[in-house]
């Protein structure tokens, strides 16, 4: 195991931590130029907010995170990042899923998914007693991570450290999903197999249809169980899915829009470039060009 301290960037943190298990941020290592930012992490991490507050998208829903909260960041989604204070203040750790199946929790990993990757809702404001211990529990383990030079088993400690946090953090996102499963409804319960079917099938597949074809309803009914619940189609929240996507692509310099069209398994540049324009009100060539001025065009 490589334990990672305050070596790079926040956004390079996250999406790339292939180099060890998990990392210890805060907001030391978060650039001032990434306060608005679009990306797609490769790795979980948990976001602990001290203090300041933070507003960003995730599945569609724009998300006010304050203090005393905590935010669960899952791989492969896409985030868009849209303001945070001057006096926001976090620990966050980033983590792969290989190492928490390879060091013990008692979860598997359908288990752990859920606990970690919380669909619905991966904002969870904290109590008093859940707020000090958990961020006595972080400092816990930043003190082990630098007693590097002066244990042998720096990584043992380390790593017992960072499962007990794991465990107090599963077991305070357990208590807030038990009593919403309680509170949940069959229109909720749909909504929440097609957001979570969303984010593994957009690129692929953009027909109504699909989804409900899967969830055993009616192209019909799901779109409008999903606009009762979520305030949007189904049709509209793939769209949206796709274009996300599709910004975020192209803000990427080494890739080609026929590139991203392929990645987004259109059937052509052509058709990629006027279902863009459609959605956004200009091309994905235009849109590039004026990235680095407006940023993000409203959808």
């Amino acid at each position: 195991m490589e334990v990672i301290y305050k070596e790079a960037p926040l956004k390079k943190k996250i999406e790339d931590l292939g180099i060890g298990d998990y990392a210890i941020i805060t907001e030391q290592d978060y650039c001032p130029e990434q306060r608005e930012m679009t990306f797609r992490p490769e790795h979980f991490a948990l976001l602990v907010i001290t203090s300041g507050e933070m507003h960003l998208r995730f599945n569609q829903i724009r998300h006010q995170i304050a203090a005393n909260s905590l935010f669960i960041i899952s791989p492969n989604h896409l985030y868009e990042f849209e303001y945070v204070s001057e006096d926001f203040r976090f620990y966050a750790i980033s983590f792969t899923h290989k190492f928490l199946n390879s060091n013990g929790l008692l979860f598997s990993s359908a288990q752990s998914f859920d606990f970690f990757t919380p669909v619905s809702n991966p904002h969870f404001p904290l109590n008093q007693e859940q707020f000090h211990p958990v961020v006595e529990s972080i400092e816990h383990l930043r003190s082990k991570i630098k007693s590097a030079s002066s244990s042998v088993f720096y990584k043992q400690m380390a790593n017992s450290s960072f499962l007990a946090l794991m465990y107090e953090v599963a077991s305070i996102c357990a208590a807030h999903i038990q009593v919403k499963e309680i509170k949940i409804n069959r229109k909720e319960d749909i909504t929440r197999n097609f957001m979570k079917m969303l984010t593994l099938h957009f690129r692929q597949q953009r027909s109504v249809q699909y989804y409900a074809d899967q969830l055993h309803v009616t192209p019909r009914h799901l779109s409008e169980v999903v606009k009762e619940v979520m305030g949007m189609t189904a049709g509209e929240l793939i769209d949206k899915a796709v274009i996300s996507e599709a910004r975020n692509l192209l803000a990427d310099s080494s890739k080609t829009v026929a590139m991203v069209s392929d990645e987004l398994c259109f059937s052509d540049q052509s058709f990629f470039g006027k279902y863009f324009k459609k959605h956004v009100g200009v091309s994905p060539s235009e849109f590039r060009n004026n990235f680095g001025e407006h940023k993000q065009p409203t959808y």
